[in-house]
Parts: structure tokens; sequence; C-alpha cells
């Protein structure tokens, strides 16, 4: 199931950089921000 996973959201990541690419970058950078707030702790 994790390949799957891993191809799944690699055809996302696909779509949004050449259809979304604003809101995906923007999204991309607020994960980040969570991500580094969360290892934090």
């Amino acid at each position: 199931m994790v390949k799957a996973n891993q191809l799944a959201n690699a055809l996302l990541d696909d779509v949004f950089k050449s259809d979304l690419k604003e809101e995906f970058i923007s999204f991309k950078l607020l994960a980040q921000e969570f991500d580094a707030f969360n290892t934090d702790d």
C-alpha cells in the first residue's frame, strides 16, 4: 500500500504543479512551516 500511496502522491504533485502552480507552491510552503513548528516540540 505504501508504494500505491507514493505513486498517487507523485501523480497529484504533477497535476498540481502544472494546473495549480501558485496554489501548490503556497500549500507546500505552509506545510513546511507546520512541519517545522511540529518538530520543535
